[in-house]
Parts: structure tokens; sequence; C-alpha cells
């Protein structure tokens, strides 16, 4: 009898044991589980990966998830401003996860401040907004954090930051304007990171930056410039093994670091050097900015090797303004200068027209009418094929290829004539 009482006890308890095992085991495998989330279709686009990591399993075990950043798509249907103020503090509800259970994201984004302007344009360059619109660029278009700013074969882009700031991308580029507190009035934080996907880009850096609290950076798929004021180039280039990143300083100081930051050198004033990654490290490209977490990069550093620090010939230096200093209404610099020695001009006769059909002075502008029709005397920039474009005399005695200006600038040109005057930008 007593034998037969211990066999059920143990049965029992047994069974007991079993239930609890398999209970713990399938909260495990629930609590484990990232929740399936997603930016709401038809309303919102995802532009980021935000990954994080958290404990699970009663604190037994971590797991790591992510979560998407979205961004109101511009002009949703109407349905998606009725979903949103159906919802608590305007969050946006996403896809159940697999517990069934609904999962809320952040708030939507507030409308995007205006931290520049288009100053200077040559097609073809686009721009995407954060919401998904692309749209080509002219001068004047106002430029937004997050924006995408791409170029073809042929064009060139200035931006002229509401800092002050400028930007020169050339042929063949893509960068995104990944953060840019430093434009807003309120912000303790000034901070100016952009992402170079793609090709060069040329930063005139204004603004002096701590270079702590407040800094500005350009980032690549393997490497980090920062600067805290000067003038310099970034470029990106794929060798057979290598993805290069290469610095040249025309003004002050540059830090070349790794995307951890635990390799790092400096390239000062008319130097150069590279940044040269495996390409067997380096994180997916639509992982640039998600893989900036101190915490992953210090775990799968990318591999990688500086070049020599060298200095940069005054040959070199003028190739590079001649592909990354484009028209503008600064002053003519140094190597524009010598430029023209070497035609035999004098910088200093700023009244003696160096450019011809139209005659025009060194950095002057010109006003064209194209395509009007013979009989009109004003632009008719109302015409489908009729534009009104800008052209500026360079420092070489050469008109700078075409601007198209918007139609709203009909009053600048002439129907009959060029219009020469000082440029208004």
């Amino acid at each position: 009898m007593i034998q037969r009482n211990f066999i059920v006890l143990l049965s029992a308890f047994s069974i007991a044991s079993f239930v609890h095992i398999a209970s713990t085991s399938g909260a495990e495998i629930n609590d484990c589980q990232c929740p399936k989330l997603a930016c709401e279709a038809d309303c919102e686009t995802q532009t980021d990966l935000t990954f994080y990591s958290e404990k699970c399993a009663g604190g037994d075990r971590v797991k790591s998830c992510s979560r998407p950043t979205c961004i109101p798509i511009e002009d949703a249907p109407p349905k998606c401003k009725l979903a949103k103020s159906k919802k608590t503090g305007g969050a946006a509800e996403v896809a159940a996860d697999g517990a069934g259970a609904k999962v809320e994201a952040k708030p939507a984004a507030a409308p995007l401040r205006v931290i520049g302007r288009v100053k200077f344009v040559e097609p073809d360059a686009w721009l995407t907004q954060a919401g998904g619109a692309k749209t080509a660029l002219l001068v004047g278009v106002e430029i937004h954090e997050k924006d995408r700013i791409a170029t073809a074969e042929k064009g060139r882009v200035q931006i002229e930051f509401s800092n002050t700031n400028k930007l020169n991308i050339t042929p063949n580029s893509e960068v995104v304007i990944n953060e840019a507190s430093d434009s807003a009035p309120s912000a303790e934080k000034k901070r100016m990171v952009l992402d170079l996907i793609k090709g060069k880009i040329r930063n005139k850096v204004n603004v002096k930056y701590d270079g702590e609290q407040s800094f500005y950076q350009v980032k690549t798929r393997a490497a980090v410039a920062g600067v805290r004021g000067t003038e310099f180039v970034v470029s990106v280039e794929e060798g057979e093994k290598d993805f290069i990143s290469k610095i040249e300083t025309l003004e002050g100081k540059v830090e070349l670091s790794d995307l951890s930051h635990l390799q790092k050198t400096f390239v000062a004033k008319n130097e150069t050097a590279s940044f040269l990654a495996d390409k067997s490290t380096l994180p997916p490209e639509g992982e640039l900015v998600a893989s900036n977490s101190a915490d992953n990069l210090a775990a799968n550093r990318i591999k990688g090797r500086f070049s020599d620090v060298t200095p940069l010939s005054d040959a070199q230096i003028l190739d590079l303004n001649r592909v990354t200093l484009f028209d503008g209404p600064s002053a003519p610099t140094a190597e524009a200068k010598s430029e023209l020695a070497k035609n035999k001009r004098s910088v200093e006769d700023q009244d003696m027209p160096i450019c011809a059909a139209p005659s025009a002075r060194l950095n002057e502008c010109a006003w064209t009418c194209e395509n009007n029709p013979k009989s009109e005397k004003k632009c008719r920039t109302d015409l489908a094929n009729v534009t009104c474009v800008r052209r500026i005399c360079n420092a070489n005695g050469q008109w700078s290829s075409p601007t198209r200006l918007p139609a709203s600038f009909h009053d600048s040109c002439k129907g009959t004539e060029p219009v020469v005057r000082s440029c208004d930008y």
C-alpha cells in the first residue's frame, strides 16, 4: 500500500513537472520572439531601422530585435488621416506580433524643417524626400533633414544651409542629410551628419563646432570624417577588395576614423589620406546608419587600414577645385587667380571682360531665354519648350553649363537677347 501511494505521488509530481517545463518553454519561446513591426501600408514609408536588445525568458536570455522608423507619405489617402485620429496620441498602429497583440509605434514625425536651399544646379540632379517623393532639383528648392540628393553623369548641386555652411555635390554622387540639428535655433546640440552613399562632395564648414557636443561629420559605409570648422572633400570608391574612403583637406584639419572611432588619423591643410576597408567586413548598404551604435561596432569592428598622409601637389589642388569648386557668389580663390594668370589675365582688373558671346566679367551671370518665339519680347516660360537659363562667367574665361530656372523667373530673361549683370545668388 505504501509502495502504491509512493508511485502515485511520483507520477503526479512528474506530470506537474512536465506541465511546468512545457509551460515555461512555451513562455520562453513566446517571450523571446521579436514583435513583427511594420510601417502602415499606403500611409507611411520606412526610412531606417533601429536595433535594440532586451532580456526575456525571465531574464535568462537576451533577444535582439529591430523596429522601423516610419515617415508619413506625402499626399497620403484620406483613410490615413482618419486612422491616425482614432489612435491614442497619434501613434501609428502596426502589424500584430506572433501572440496576436497589437504593438504601438512611435507618434508620427513632426513636419521636417527647412535647413537650406539649392543655390546652384546643373542637370541632371534630383531630390528624394523622406516620404518617398522624388523631384528634379532647381535653384531655390528647399532642403530638409532626411533628404537624399543624387546627381547623374553631368549633374552638380550646391546647397547653402541656413547656418551658412555649403555643400557641393559632384556628378554621379548621392548623399543623405541624416541629421541637421545645427540648423535648429533651439537645439542644445548642434550637429550635422551627412551619409555619403557614393561619389564625391565638397564641404565648406563656416560654423565652429566643439567636436564633442556639437560636430560636423561625413560618414561612409566604412569611415567618419569629423571637423570643427574647415573645408574638405570626401569621396568613396570601391576596389576589388577594398572600400576606399578618401579625405582631401583644403583648410583646417580633418579627423578620419573608422566607424567605431577605434582607429583614426588626422589630415591637415593641403594633405590627403584614405581609409581602406575590407569589403567583406562592411555592413550592408541599407544598414549604414543603423550600424553606428557603439555596442554593435565594438563587437563587429570593420577591418581596414589607413594610407599614408601625403601632401597635395599644386596640380592636384587645381584639379580638385576644377571638379568640386562650383560657380557661386564667393570671391575668386587663389587657384582661380592662378588659372587667370596662366591665361595672361589679371584678376585684379575686374572691369576687363573675360567671357564672350555675350561679353562679361569674372563671376557675372548671363540670363538667356531659350526656344522663345522670335516675335516675342518677353520670355514665354509659360510655353512648354521655353526656358530661362542662367550661366556664370568662370575664372578661365568660359561660360558655365546652363542652369534651368523655374518658370517664375521669366522676368529675369528677355525674349530677344541675353541679359548680363551681377549674379542674384
